[in-house]
């Protein structure tokens, strides 16, 4: 439970606690508790870490949710799907890219 409420409040922090990328979706802090509550302790402070230094690029969310949707379509065995912009090690700020990874 601590983790959780450690969690909540790095959500918080961010000022995450409201966004919803899809009205389908629901809430960011809902997917984000779903996604931790698979993970043991280790994986719970790299994904703290993770939350930390993660920068919303509000104007790719459109984008994102539509890759979502055709991985669904095309892969409809995968349960669960992890999906991150990337940028390239020596760019030294966060910015909207061409490179999305998803697991």
């Amino acid at each position: 439970m601590a983790q959780l409420d450690a969690l909540r409040e790095r959500v918080a922090n961010k000022g995450w606690l409201e966004l919803a990328h899809n009205p389908d979706d629901g809430q960011l802090i809902d997917r984000i508790v779903a996604s931790s509550e698979l993970l043991n302790d280790e994986q719970h402070v790299l994904f703290g870490k993770l939350i930390d230094s993660y920068l919303y690029v509000r104007e790719i969310v459109a984008e994102v949710h539509a890759l979502w949707l055709k991985i669904r379509e095309h892969c409809p065995q995968y349960d669960r799907v992890y999906i991150a912009p990337l940028r390239k090690k020596d760019e030294k700020r966060t910015k909207s890219g061409d490179s999305l990874c998803y697991f």
